[in-house]
Order: structure tokens, then C-alpha cells, then sequence
């Protein structure tokens, strides 16, 4: 039994050994193989410029991006979790600060494709002309439920034909929808039937739920989906955002965001009980192709050990969709950090603009 346990101890005592040099070596050699070029690249938050170009930093925690496709302004949407308010910011095609809004508990919708707040009976139109007036609705109809089918079929149709812009948002319950109509400048309200058969969800659908054979109408504002996974942001008011979305590949030349080198610095990963490394945490060193320049930046990350194994980011790039995208000159960067990474301070999303 003595000797049994002699063993064990001189088991653990040459695996501690090992492991701690298993981490030395691998740090060692991959800071030996840093080429020499990328170790002047900034974080993100540093300061990152080419000859034309430069990333500045906006804000922290989520954010939604529309664009709009009348004006070619951006707006930027943050959630203001502490007060439970949405903050909306606009900007120029040069990266300039033009206003800001902020909504408060009385606002039952965010931002739609055709730029209006909608509140319990007003509308606010800030995003498409800068007038800030809680504005009330022409009309809001069948607030009690109590209109007849017909009545409210005949209602129906004759505003969606009028219409220019449509939209509808679901009850907290999701037992009705209530539908937004744009006619002659002004908005009209108006509940369906409570649990109209209607009223149905489609899991592969960008709304929360749908009307058969009516769908919304009128988009003046793009939003804005990431090139490396191609889905919108968490904040964003598309529902369909849970799909594993593409694999990026993070070394590919022909990506807009390659990495150059990965340099291994702390471990990030371990298994449970045996605390054995599954994963390294370090530094992704990185190339931004935007608009025939070249930004260069470094960014935390992780990646699992083996030796086939590729890195993974929590960054996202946003940029204009064609037929807008040479047209302008504003682009995003959100970076993210998992609860395994060292938290530097670098959260947050970016704006990509042309230097003033």
C-alpha cells in the first residue's frame, strides 16, 4: 500500500512537472515565432489607422446598426440595461455624431426597417426627419377587441392598400398583433381579433410571429449583418438570428479579417477534476481589408489544443450591403470576450471611417 501510494505521489509530482513545462515550452515558442512586424499592432481601442482609414471606439455592451438608405446615415442602437432603455444614435456618411434619442418605458416597439418608434398611442419618426414629438396616431381601432370579423376585415384591407409603410408588432402574450399603417404621412393603429387564426409563427421568418398572406411593407433602413457570421446583431429586432450561422475562416486570404498569427499566452480551458488544458487564451494578431486599405490590429482569443485546431474570435464586422456599399464610407467592429478570456477592456463596438 506504502508503496502503491509512493507511486501516485511521484505520478502527480512528474505530472505537474510536465505540465508546467508543457505551458513554458508552448508560451516560449510561440512568442519565438512571432514575426516581428506584428508586434507593434494595437488593440483595437488603441488606435487603429491606415493611410485613409481609422477605428475608433463608440460604445460598450450590444448594439444594433441600421442604415439608411434615403439619407445614407447610420443609425446605432444601444441597450441601456441599467434603466431599461434603448438609446439611438445617428450618424453621417463621415462618421460624425448628427443626434441622439432615447426612449422611455411608454415606447412598445424598437427600431423598424421603416425608422418609427411606435408607443402605446404615438409614433415617433426621429430616425427618418430629426422630430423628436411623440406624435398621436390618426386613429387607433379595436383597442377593446370588441370589433365585428367584418367590420374589421373590411377595416383591414382598406388601410393595407393604402398604405405605404406596414408594420405589426406581437402583445406581450402574443395573443394579437398589432398593425402600424403609414397612409398620407400619418400612422394608424389597429389590434386584430384576439387569437386570429391568422396569426401564425414561422420559425425560418425575421418577425417574432406572422399574418398569412399579409406581410410587412416599406424598408428605407438596411440592417446590418456581420460578414464573419452573417447574422444580426444580439440587440437586433430580427427573430430568426439563432441559426449556427457560417464558419469563418479566420486564416483565409480572401476573408476581409485574416489572422496573421495566433501567440499563445495563458490557458483558457481546462477539464473538470483533472484540470488537464483544453483550450490556449491568447492574442490573434489580424488584417482588416477595407476599401482597397489595410488595417492591421491585434484582439484576444482562444484556441484548442491540437494541432489542427484553428482559433476562434467574438469579433464581428458590419458593413453596407451593394448596392449602397461604395457609396459609403462607414463600416463596424463589435468585439466580445468569453468568461474564459482575460477581459482587457476592449468590449464594445467600433466605427471603421475615413480620417477628417
Amino acid at each position: 500500500m506504502k508503496k502503491k501510494r509512493t507511486y501516485i505521489i511521484v505520478f502527480i509530482l512528474l505530472f505537474i512537472i510536465y505540465m508546467l513545462g508543457f505551458k513554458s515550452i508552448n508560451y516560449s515558442i510561440s512568442s519565438m515565432l512571432l514575426p516581428g512586424k506584428l508586434d507593434s499592432y494595437p488593440y483595437l481601442n488603441e488606435g487603429v489607422s491606415s493611410e485613409h482609414y481609422e477605428i475608433k471606439f463608440l460604445y460598450t455592451g450590444l448594439s444594433n446598426i441600421d442604415f439608411d438608405t434615403k439619407s445614407m446615415n447610420t443609425i446605432v442602437e444601444t441597450a441601456h440595461v441599467n434603466d431599461e432603455t434603448l438609446g439611438y444614435y445617428k450618424y453621417n456618411n463621415q462618421g460624425e455624431l448628427l443626434d441622439s434619442f432615447r426612449t422611455d418605458s411608454s415606447f412598445v416597439t424598437n427600431f423598424y426597417p421603416g425608422g418609427t418608434l411606435f408607443g402605446k398611442d404615438y409614433y415617433v419618426e426621429w430616425a427618418i426627419n430629426g422630430d423628436k414629438t411623440k406624435k398621436p396616431f390618426a386613429g387607433f381601432l379595436n383597442m377593446d377587441f370588441k370589433m365585428d370579423a367584418a367590420v374589421w376585415d373590411e377595416n383591414f384591407q382598406k388601410f393595407y392598400a393604402a398604405a405605404d409603410f406596414v408594420h405589426y408588432y406581437p402583445s406581450e402574450n402574443w395573443h394579437y398583433l398589432t398593425f402600424y399603417f403609414r397612409i398620407n404621412g400619418t400612422w394608424t393603429a389597429l389590434n386584430t381579433l384576439e387569437n386570429d387564426d391568422r396569426i401564425y409563427q414561422d420559425m425560418s421568418s425575421e418577425n417574432k410571429l406572422d399574418f398569412k398572406n399579409f406581410k410587412q411593407k416599406g424598408n428605407q433602413f438596411v440592417p446590418l449583418k456581420s460578414s464573419i457570421t452573417d447574422k444580426y446583431p444580439l440587440l437586433s429586432y430580427k427573430h430568426n438570428n439563432n441559426y449556427e450561422g457560417i464558419k469563418y475562416n479566420w486564416e483565409g486570404s480572401k476573408e476581409p479579417i485574416t489572422l496573421n498569427y495566433f501567440k499563445k499566452e495563458f490557458i483558457a480551458g481546462e477539464a473538470a477534476y483533472t484540470n488537464i488544458p483544453l483550450s490556449w487564451g491568447g492574442t490573434g494578431y489580424f488584417t482588416l481589408k477595407y476599401k482597397n486599405e489595410l488595417l492591421n490590429f491585434k484582439e484576444v482569443g482562444a484556441k484548442d489544443i491540437g494541432f489542427f485546431k484553428k482559433a476562434e474570435f467574438h469579433i464581428n464586422l458590419y458593413t453596407t450591403p451593394q448596392p449602397w456599399f461604395n457609396k459609403t464610407e462607414l463600416a463596424f467592429i463589435n468585439v466580445s470576450y468569453t468568461s474564459s478570456l482575460v477581459d482587457r477592456g476592449g468590449e464594445g463596438l467600433y466605427v471603421i471611417k475615413r480620417k477628417r
